[in-house]
């Protein structure tokens, strides 16, 4: 007898293809004297019932997880890239081989050496493929790059005798540079008002690292944000201007709503913030605008001058309770957004 796991429905799928049990269709059932007959109809073709089965499901969760791939991110201490190392890590836990293809795809401005990748990962082994990105002339901005939400897609399958088993995975090219703090002798009033920072000081954000998505992200139409940071009188200061398209506000503090988030790592420990409009503290305030929302931030600072890591983003609710999360730098990586403190 044939046991059935009902997949995703609603739209929950990333769609990555019928050998992992993703992609969209409608199943056929006819009954038959001997039992029940199913079959997948998709618009361009009829797929078998047993896709994903007992035989294959450790593969295809093994694939479906992206735990497979990894780039790992990229430092240096200057702003303009001339050549990275970024080794591809390729794990394989199975007692069967792994076989990882794909181009990689640079821009007018940088290129992958090699520019493609074709090697097998051995039954439970591990290989690490040296690649290098490399400026095609002159040094590029790691901003810029980033901005351009520069990524690598490669494809991984296993053969194995109930069929084979492929998927494509992307990661996002993680770069980064150890800025340097700026020091002010004088310090912002906290008021949620920008006109005391020079508008050059504030970066744009416009491809942010989406780490929770329950909402679709259209683009930076759909919300971007910028931001600066500078030390004054032995504190932290950090401002923080969001652009959303559909701002959500509450008077309930509590109720989901439109946020600014903010971390900071300073001396080892991790401070973190998320303020809704109408916020106003001592070290934090947060008003609302006509497109979006305006914060400004306050930590101390120890007198030890060692680096900190700093992070900003925002959290866009355009449905009620959904929300999409959006940061700089992505939280789980600790070498991204590192600033050195200057001397006095």
């Amino acid at each position: 007898m044939r046991h059935y796991v009902l997949a995703t429905t609603g739209g929950g799928s990333k769609l990555r293809g019928a050998s992992v049990g993703e992609f969209d269709h409608v199943t056929w059932v006819t009954m038959k004297p001997e039992g029940p007959s199913v079959v997948h109809l998709e618009l361009s073709g009829i797929i078998r019932d047993d896709i994903v089965s007992s035989a294959n499901e450790e593969q295809v969760d093994t694939l479906r997880s992206g735990k497979w791939l990894d780039v790992p991110a990229f430092t240096q201490d200057e702003p303009l890239l001339r050549e990275a190392e970024l080794p591809i890590k390729l794990t394989n836990p199975h007692k069967q081989p792994l076989r990882v293809t794909g181009k990689l795809h640079g821009t007018d401005a940088v290129r992958f050496e090699p520019a493609a990748v074709d090697v097998t990962v051995p039954a439970n082994g591990n290989i690490t493929v040296p690649v290098r990105l490399i400026a095609n002339r002159d040094p590029v901005s790691i901003h810029e790059l980033n901005e351009a939400d520069f990524s690598v897609t490669l494809q991984a399958t296993y053969a194995l005798k109930s069929g084979d088993v492929t998927i494509a995975d992307t990661r996002r090219v993680q770069l980064d540079w150890l800025r340097t703090l700026e020091r002010s002798d004088t310090a912002p009033t906290i008021d949620g008002d920008l006109r005391e920072w020079p508008k050059d000081a504030l970066t744009t954000i416009k491809a942010p690292v989406i780490t929770a998505a329950a909402t679709r992200w259209d683009g930076p139409g759909d919300g971007h944000f910028r931001f600066a940071a500078r030390e004054a009188q032995g504190r932290l200061f950090v401002a923080v201007q969001t652009v959303d398209d559909r701002l959500e506000t509450r008077d309930d503090e509590d109720a989901p709503q439109d946020t600014i988030l903010v971390e900071a790592v300073i001396d080892g420990k991790t401070l973190s913030i998320e303020a809704v409009a109408g916020t106003k503290t001592d070290d934090r305030a947060v008003r609302e605008t006509r497109t979006g929302l305006v914060g400004e931030f306050s930590f101390p600072l120890p007198a030890t001058r060692g680096p900190i890591r700093l992070n900003v983003g925002m959290r866009d609710r355009d449905r009620g309770i959904k929300s999409t999360v959006m940061w700089w730098r992505d939280p789980s990586v600790p070498e991204l957004g590192r600033f050195r403190r200057a001397e006095p």
